[in-house]
């Protein structure tokens, strides 16, 4: 009986352990919706997200609606344990401000990266969000790894990063910024800018069109790569850029950027690729 009570004892003791070490998977739908404060200010909506994908879409209610699934994989409870304790999905709103962003230690005060070689214990928290905004909303949108960022019908301005993932946009009629670091960077606009807009990658291709009424000055780089356009362009002389030497001196670089006009110039569209290609279309991609 003593043999058979300590043999039954060691096989729980291990099967707890293989629990304990087992890989991780806990899974939740967190469903938000923020109304405005301030009737006569825009929405704002900044979602700043380590992992994971960030699609948005536009209605016609004033509210900002979230979907988040949520899932944290983690090797073992304990490597969940102590991640958890660490990282976290912080939401808030401030008037007609929402801001949804993973904190943790990687974070500086400002909400920036801090240290990117803290250990996550081959541990995440993937956020992958469905939001609803109204047209006008201005959006601020990071993703760092495991996600793309899509973007359809907003109007109003945009500041969009991606590092691991691509940019996509669609149905576009706002201004703003769209950065990424491997991947690409597409854009369509139903109706052109009136502000200066701003594409950028470092590995992969940019690919933007607008209507075929567009009056621009587009500013081109590319390191790698060639650079296309439908429209009829006028060459324009390159900007210098002023600095000054150690010694008092003032230095004249030219600028990177080859610059061509459309139509009669208007606001500037800067398109910046290091290893790829740059395409400038006058019809839907």
């Amino acid at each position: 009986m003593k043999i058979k009570t300590t043999l039954l004892s060691v096989v729980a003791c291990a099967a707890l352990l293989a629990a304990a070490a087992a890989p991780v998977e806990q899974k939740e739908t967190i469903r938000k919706q923020f109304s405005p404060v301030n009737g006569g200010a825009p929405m704002s909506l900044v979602i700043d997200n380590m992992w994971g994908a960030i699609t948005v879409n536009v209605h016609q209610r004033p509210d900002v609606e979230v979907v988040i699934d949520k899932k944290l994989e983690a090797p073992s409870e304990a490597a969940a344990q102590r991640f958890t304790e660490k990282v976290k999905l912080d939401i808030s709103q401030t008037g007609n401000d929402v801001r949804l962003y993973v904190d943790g230690p990687f974070r500086e005060r400002n909400r920036g990266f801090r240290n990117r070689d803290w250990d996550f214990e081959d541990s995440r928290l993937v956020c992958d969000y469905q939001v609803l905004i109204p047209a006008n909303a201005r959006i601020e949108l990071k993703t760092v790894l495991d996600g793309d960022i899509k973007v359809t019908g907003a109007a109003g301005e945009f500041d969009i990063d991606v590092v691991i993932g691509s940019a996509d946009l669609r149905s576009m009629s706002g201004f703003g910024r769209v950065s990424a670091i491997n991947g690409g960077v597409t854009a369509v606009f139903d109706r052109n800018p009136v502000s200066p807009c701003y594409f950028k990658t470092i590995n992969g291709d940019v690919r933007v069109s607008f209507p075929e009424s567009l009056s621009a000055e587009l500013h081109f780089k590319t390191f790698h790569g060639d650079v296309f356009t439908d429209f009829p362009v006028t060459t324009l002389p390159p900007l210098p850029t002023k600095r000054e030497s150690q010694n008092g001196k003032s230095i004249y670089r030219v600028s990177e950027f080859f610059r061509v006009r459309v139509g009669k110039g208007g606001p500037e569209l800067k398109f910046d690729t290091l290893n790829g290609d740059i395409e400038v279309h006058d019809r839907a991609l």
